[in-house]
C-alpha cells in the first residue's frame, strides 16, 4: 500500500517521522525548526552545536576522566544523550545542564553549568513541565537510592525545617502546661521564649527558600491551642 508525503505518492509505509531525520518541520524547510527543539536539528545547526556546547560538554567531560555512557548515568540522562549532545545532534535544556554539572562535579556544579549554559548559548531550548517533572521524579528515586547526591541548598533547607519542627514542637508543649497551669509566669515565659525561637526559625526558613510553615504548621495545631496564638505572634 502507497502513501502521499508531500504529495507525492511513495511505497514507503514508514512514518513521517521515521523517514525525515529532521522532523516534519525540517522536511517542510520551516525556518522555525532550529528554535523548536523537536526532532533533530538541521545539518547547520548540528555543527554549529557540536563544535560549541558539544565541545565544551566533552572537555569538560574528559577533564574528569568519565565516559560518556557514565557521565550519563551520574547526570540521570539517557545512555545516548550524552552522545548526542556531544555531537551536535541533540539540543540541550536547562534541566540536563543540572544534571551533567552534577553529574561532572557534584561538590561544586554551579560554575560547571554556567560553562555549559554559556557554550550552549541561544541553542538552549526551553524547559517543558513534563520534562520538570520526569527529571524531579528521577532524582528524588537516585537520591533516596544514594545514587545522586542531595543538592546543598537543598539540603540547608531540610536541616532548617528540621529545626523548625523540632522548635514547634517544643513550643506546643510548652502552650500544654501553659494551658494546664495558666497561673505558672515560669510555664509562660518558657512558652514565650519557645515562640521567639520559633519565629526567627521560620524567617530562616522562608530565606532558605524553603515552606512558610514547618510540617506541625502553626495553621494545622490543634483547635483547643488556636486560642494561644498570641504567645507565638
Amino acid at each position: 500500500m502507497s502513501t502521499c508525503f508531500l504529495g507525492a505518492p511513495v511505497t514507503d509505509t514508514r512514518t513521517v517521522r521515521e523517514r525525515t531525520p529532521g522532523g516534519f518541520a525540517y522536511a517542510l524547510g520551516s525556518a522555525n525548526t532550529d528554535r523548536s527543539g523537536w526532532g533533530v536539528p538541521s545539518p547547520e545547526v548540528r555543527e554549529r552545536l557540536a563544535t560549541g556546547f558539544g565541545a565544551t560538554l566533552r572537555a569538560e567531560r574528559e577533564a574528569v576522566g568519565l565516559s560518556g555512557r557514565a557521565l550519563g548515568r551520574r547526570a540521570l540522562v539517557g545512555s545516548g544523550t550524552v552522545s548526542r549532545l556531544e555531537r551536535g545532534w541533540r539540543r540541550p535544556r536547562p534541566v540536563t545542564l543540572v544534571g551533567l554539572s552534577v553529574g561532572l562535579d557534584p561538590a561544586d556544579p554551579a560554575p560547571v553549568r554556567e560553562r555549559l549554559r554559556a557554550a550552549a548559548g541561544d541553542d538552549l531550548v526551553p524547559d517543558t513541565e513534563a520534562g520538570l517533572r520526569r527529571r524531579q521524579r528521577a532524582e528524588m528515586e537516585a537520591w533516596q537510592a544514594g545514587r545522586y547526591p542531595l543538592p546543598a541548598r537543598l539540603g540547608h533547607r531540610l536541616a532548617v525545617a528540621d529545626h523548625v519542627d523540632r522548635v514547634t514542637a517544643g513550643w506546643l508543649c510548652s502552650l500544654n502546661r501553659v494551658i494546664a497551669n495558666p497561673d505558672s509566669d515560669e510555664a509562660l515565659s518558657t512558652a514565650e521564649a519557645l515562640g521567639a525561637q520559633l519565629r526567627a526559625a521560620q524567617r530562616e526558613l522562608d530565606e532558605a527558600g524553603g515552606p512558610a510553615r514547618s510540617s506541625y504548621g502553626l495553621g494545622g495545631r490543634p483547635a483547643r491551642l488556636r486560642g494561644a496564638g498570641a504567645v507565638l505572634g
